[in-house]
């Protein structure tokens, strides 16, 4: 009896053994993703833009600006940028605004901004691109009247198209 309970004993340990060397392969599943990655940012602010010169027929001459520039990138495809002011302009002013498009986009000029979001370049995909530039037009009629300083927010947003 006792060489059988050895014998039991020697078998059992080589089946577990066996058992022990028999797994040489592991498994594992691993799960991945890209978020969606749609980022814009500005230089700054411009200078301010003061109407301070009448044209020789008599018009205000409109304040410019270009010196601030945006960085666009998006995994995106078809995504626009749109801008809006944070209220309303005095009456008989308008602030107008050019975004340079980066490549594949288009750019739709100066747009009149307003306190709902207008579309300022449209059909950017998949890309990175930096200090592309920022024009501001700030202009009036002989109606407005004086204007202390004053200030808007213009807030560029990227999106979807629509």
């Amino acid at each position: 009896m006792r060489k059988s309970l050895v014998l039991a004993m020697v078998a059992l340990s080589t089946l577990l053994a066996v058992n022990a060397f028999a797994a040489n392969h592991a498994h594992q599943t691993i799960t991945f993703e890209i978020m969606e990655i749609s980022e814009l940012s500005a230089s700054g602010s411009p200078g301010a833009l003061v109407i301070s010169l009448l044209d020789e027929f008599g018009d205000l001459v409109s304040a410019t600006d270009a010196t601030t520039t945006y960085d666009i990138t998006t995994n995106e495809v078809s995504q626009r940028i749109t801008g809006e002011l944070s209220s309303s302009m005095p009456d008989y002013t308008t602030l107008e605004v050019a975004l340079e498009a980066p490549t594949g986009g288009s750019s739709n000029g100066q747009v009149a901004l307003t306190t709902s979001p207008q579309n300022l370049v449209t059909g950017s995909s998949t890309l990175s691109e930096t200090a592309l530039t920022i024009g501001y037009e700030f202009s009036a009629t002989i109606a407005a009247q004086h204007i202390h300083e004053s200030y808007r927010t213009v807030t560029l947003t990227i999106a979807d198209a629509l």
